[in-house]
């Protein structure tokens, strides 16, 4: 599990809270009983460009894993160092069905 969250490079997710730019911009406009719901959904928005930057970081690895091996820095990433591509897909999978539900 520890590769895959390396993988999912933390620092990049970091930029997808712009998704909260808007909101705290228009505070003064919504009321007390919207903002519970605004609040929600900012946050449900948040976790889906999360979890799709993470998707379309870890396909790119796995497509670029014959490249990114002798590539000087990505070689050290985990998925070029992982030699059953089938058990990550396996994890990332199961983690996501598992953040659905």
């Amino acid at each position: 599990m520890k590769k895959f969250v390396i993988s999912a490079r933390p620092k990049q997710i970091l930029k997808n809270f712009v998704i909260f730019i808007p909101l705290i911009f228009t505070l003064d406009q919504w009321s007390i009983n919207e903002l519970s719901s605004i609040l929600a959904n900012s946050f449900l928005c948040f976790l889906a460009l999360s979890s799709a930057s993470i998707i379309g970081y870890q396909a790119n690895d796995l497509i670029d894993k014959k490249f990114d091996k002798k590539h000087p820095s990505k070689k050290l990433r985990p998925i070029p160092n992982i030699n059953n591509v089938k058990t990550v897909l396996s994890h990332i999978v199961n983690l996501f069905l598992l953040l659905y539900f």
